[in-house]
């Protein structure tokens, strides 16, 4: 029973290293439901969240032969920000982004998998503004917040044949803000519908 039990498990090891491909491109496209946190003199606040789009191409090497574990990067373009009151003050914040996470392809069937993953990811800052009554200021620059920021992500993707869906979690580390007694920084659920080559 033993060497059947351990026949049937180095066959499953064989065929998963056969089955999953060393390289995979892909592209996605979806939204970020964005907002920031502030923090001064001890006193935290969270406003409204607001919906940003995000595209993205994807890369992913696997990492071991004999099981689907991948190295995944790639670079997109991402919206962040915030709505204050109820949107008398808005803030918008768009990034260039490139992950650098961890996945794991679950096969539960010939045709679908679970994907959950978990890593970095980095963003640089190129555009975007906020937005009080008539007047508009920029969001990075000399008054405004840093352009470079990095977060802690994770979550958990679904995948069939080509096709896949995405739902995670960013929670930026890096505070954005100039000011001493100010902390601001990036949080954002992510929906992402992806197609890989």
């Amino acid at each position: 029973m033993k060497k059947l039990f351990l026949l049937v498990l180095l066959s499953a090891v064989a065929c998963g290293a056969a089955a999953h491909p060393d390289h995979i491109y892909g592209v996605r496209v979806g939204m970020n439901i964005a907002n920031m946190t502030f923090k001064a003199g001890g006193v935290s606040a969270t406003p409204n969240s607001v919906v940003r789009p995000l595209v993205a191409f994807s890369y992913e090497k696997s990492l071991m032969q004999t099981v689907p574990l991948y190295f995944e990067t790639g670079l997109g373009i991402a919206g962040y920000g915030t709505s204050v009151a109820d949107g008398a003050m808005k803030v918008s914040a768009y990034y260039f982004e490139a992950p650098a996470l961890v996945n794991w392809h679950f096969g539960l069937t010939d045709d679908v998998a679970l994907i959950p993953y978990l890593g970095l990811s980095l963003r640089v800052g190129f555009a975007g503004n906020a937005k009080a009554g008539s007047e508009k200021t920029s969001t990075f620059g000399d008054d405004g917040f840093d352009r470079f920021d990095m977060g802690v992500r994770a979550g958990i993707g679904v995948e069939y044949r080509r096709f896949s869906f995405r739902f995670g979690y960013d929670a930026g580390f890096l505070n954005l803000s100039d000011t001493s007694d100010l902390t601001v920084r990036n949080k954002t659920f992510q929906l992402q519908l992806g197609y890989r080559f």
